[in-house]
């Protein structure tokens, strides 16, 4: 019994002779794609691709400092100034002067200072030599020559202090207080050898 072909079958085979024939005779064809293809083979060897020189290759460039942006203003500009154009007013310490204030002015200063005064005078009377009554020349010329060493070292204590303007307070008022009690002794001892000097016998006159 002779063989029958399908419809889609007879389509296959007649599509795979047209297909053969195109390849044996090297006819083109189009691919699905529209685009020209051959039938014939070709070594994958001697396809070459088009290639460039990369330093051929360029990109644009632009120099930065041509590129400008917008700028503004600020809202509200600050003034500045040169600090060495600052100048504080000063003062001279010199030209600067307090008002005198007297201490006798104080409730109770007055009295204070005469206590202070007493109590200084006391004590320098107590550190003093005890008077003597010489009896001959030689004890009053002794007398004055102890005297006299007594007041320069009081004169000389003064000068030291009123040099370097210390001490200060019940201490200085001690060193006058020397000082003018070493010069009553004096004058006491002067007195001593006036007597002693007026006598013929070297012992002291006695007035009538």
């Amino acid at each position: 019994m002779p063989r029958t072909w399908s419809m889609p079958a007879w389509w296959g085979l007649c599509f795979a002779i047209f297909v053969a024939l195109a390849l044996a005779s090297g006819a083109a064809a189009q691919d699905v794609l529209g685009e020209p293809a051959m039938g014939s083979s070709q070594n994958p060897a001697e396809m070459t691709v088009g290639t460039k020189n990369p330093e051929d290759l360029t990109v644009g460039t632009e120099n930065p400092a041509s590129l400008q942006g917008y700028s503004q203003p600020l809202p509200a500009p600050v003034n500045t100034q040169n600090p060495s154009a600052l100048t504080a007013e000063t003062v001279n310490p010199t030209s600067l002067e307090a008002a005198p204030y007297s201490l006798e002015s104080l409730p109770g200063a007055a009295v204070q200072e005469r206590q202070v005064r007493e109590n200084v005078a006391r004590e320098v009377a107590d550190d003093s030599p005890a008077p003597s009554f010489p009896v001959s020349r030689a004890q009053a010329e002794l007398q004055l020559n102890r005297a006299r060493t007594r007041l320069e070292a009081a004169n000389s204590a003064v000068g030291k202090m009123i040099r370097r303007d210390y001490p200060t307070g019940e201490a200085r008022l001690r060193i006058y207080d020397e000082q003018q009690a070493a010069k009553n002794a004096m004058s006491a001892a002067r007195e001593s050898m006036r007597r002693f000097d007026g006598s013929s016998n070297g012992t002291a006159a006695t007035n009538p």
